[in-house]
């Protein structure tokens, strides 16, 4: 969603000084314009997945990330076009949260947090995590162990089977150990520093800014879940970087001299 929100936003036409209003009302037939609104389309749609996933740790970070992309976009350069826009999102989204039901959402919400926070919950899994990693500080238990290992941590009252941690940053502490962390480290410093590098190209600079809000959102999730452990989210997720690095190395060659834009 994040990088057709990139392209939505970075293909906005631009109202021409003298333009009437008939022909800002007949641009929208043209073939940008429909590129556009197919764009609009496929937001829609993976909104409309998203809430419909009744997913309270994916949807929270990824519609707050959207909207953090979408009040930056206004912030640096506003226009009437992205107001109307981000409101169009907003109607996408909230629509379909109503015809699912508030009370639905907001009961698997309180299921969260009671999942979070009860005896024997998500919380108890992450200390018992904690004390696998101080047991085995340098190298960890091995990849893919954590199912194998954590029973002889969990407390009496986790009565749930526990195949991940639900928190992959823990579970990388306690599978692979310091050596581990060094390099996940390294991974989130390097895709940081890609993100917020020079910058050039108005439009690469909005896709850029889309794929970091993007990752941003799947590193929140990883905090409370374990979407990563999944083939096909670790596939987009190793899509989002390499578009991050594309769009950066784009704006470096545009510009050589590391000059900036104002």
């Amino acid at each position: 969603v994040f990088i057709a929100l990139g392209l939505l936003f970075s293909r906005l036409r631009e109202p021409q000084s003298g333009e009437t209003w008939r022909e800002r009302l007949l641009a929208l037939t043209d073939r940008r314009a429909s590129l556009n609104l197919t764009l609009l389309l496929c937001v829609g749609i993976i909104c409309v997945g998203l809430v419909l996933s009744y997913s309270p740790a994916g949807i929270a970070p990824g519609l707050a990330c959207a909207v953090g992309f979408c009040l930056l976009q206004l912030r640096q350069n506003w226009s009437l076009q992205k107001t109307l826009l981000v409101g169009l999102l907003a109607l996408v989204v909230f629509v379909p949260m109503y015809g699912v039901g508030y009370w639905t959402l907001t009961g698997r919400y309180a299921l969260l947090t009671n999942e979070v926070t009860m005896p024997g919950g998500r919380m108890a899994v992450w200390r018992k995590t904690v004390e696998i990693v101080r047991d085995f500080p340098l190298l960890g238990t091995g990849i893919g162990t954590f199912q194998f290992v954590f029973p002889r941590y969990r407390e009496a009252t986790t009565t749930a089977f526990y195949e991940y941690a639900h928190n992959d940053y823990l579970q990388v502490l306690a599978e692979t150990g310091l050596a581990g962390g060094i390099l996940l480290a390294a991974g989130v410093f390097l895709v940081l520093k890609t993100w917020y590098g020079r910058r050039a190209a108005r439009s690469g600079a909005v896709l850029r800014t889309a794929c970091g809000f993007a990752l941003l959102s799947v590193g929140l999730h990883e905090a409370v879940d374990f979407s990563l452990q999944i083939p096909a989210n670790l596939l987009a997720f190793t899509f989002l970087i390499g578009c991050l690095v594309l769009l950066a190395r784009g704006e470096t060659a545009l510009n050589p001299s590391g000059a900036t834009d104002a």
